[in-house]
């Protein structure tokens, strides 16, 4: 699986993870991360940051061996003389692989509550010598989670769509499974990866009206628009015959009449 990129979460990760880490912050998880897939090059530097070959006063602990010398963690970063953290030997992180996150403590509280989503501070993590609290890690045999992102089955699309039915009256229905464009629209989702009980966990029947909301308010501004230009024409005809008229009296006959006609509104 390749490297993908969300915009909306501002992370990039492996798909698998990414897929996973979206699932946990659509049920909860704040978007609190420092850090998620890292170039090689980039790993690379932050390890020469805190760690040199040579041995001395100034790095004396935590040795790692990389392209076969031996590397020491320096007391303090050499770029800016900070305190070094634990830093992986360079093409053995998995930030390189898209399978890792730096989590600010917002995050990593929730993520600590809720293993099943498959991100969890490893053990190695939380050793006195590499503490790393902020450092999770996707490991798909403890995502309970993976599931939701099957395909659409015609049931789930049938829940969809009773459910999107429920709540924006006025929709065109296609007699064909297929969704309209109104109907992805709607609900804004990825209809190829996401499942009808997830669309329920992370809000799917908020977005679906709110666009309900959406869809009154433009009948409602366009049923204003036409009172207003009946109202205008009726108006402009008296004025003409020199008839005296009170405009919001006129406004008002227009528009009971228009509550007393049975209009269906489509959408396409």
């Amino acid at each position: 699986m390749g490297i993908e990129r969300s915009d909306d979460l501002d992370v990039t990760l492996e798909s698998r993870s990414l897929a996973a880490f979206t699932r946990a912050v659509a049920s909860g998880c704040p978007l609190d991360v420092n850090s998620s897939w890292r170039d090689p090059a980039i790993q690379e530097r932050l390890f020469q940051d805190s760690y040199t070959s040579d041995f001395g006063a100034s790095a004396q602990f935590d040795r790692r061996v990389w392209k076969g010398v031996s590397y020491w963690r320096r007391r303090a970063k050499a770029s800016n003389g900070g305190p070094t953290v634990s830093v992986a030997i360079p093409g053995t992180s998995l930030h390189e692989d898209g399978l890792a996150l730096d989590l600010g403590e917002r995050a990593r509280t929730w993520m600590a509550g809720h293993p099943g989503f498959g991100w969890v501070n490893p053990g190695w993590a939380r050793a006195a010598a590499t503490l790393e609290p902020w450092h999770y890690e996707y490991t798909a045999d403890i995502d309970e989670h993976e599931e939701d992102d099957m395909p659409l089955t015609k049931d789930d699309i049938a829940q969809l769509r009773a459910l999107i039915r429920e709540e924006v009256p006025g929709a065109v229905w296609s007699t064909e499974y297929e969704l309209t464009d109104f109907e992805k629209g709607v609900l804004d989702l990825d209809w190829k990866t996401v499942s009808a009980s997830y669309l329920q966990r992370r809000g799917g029947i908020a977005s679906v009206r709110a666009a309900s909301l959406a869809f009154q308010a433009n009948q409602a501004a366009q049923r204003s628009a036409a009172v207003a230009k009946a109202s205008k024409a009726v108006v402009d005809k008296l004025k003409a015959d020199g008839v005296d008229v009170d405009t919001s009296a006129i406004e008002k006959v227009i528009a009971k009449a228009l509550d007393e006609i049975d209009v269906t509104v489509k959408i396409k």
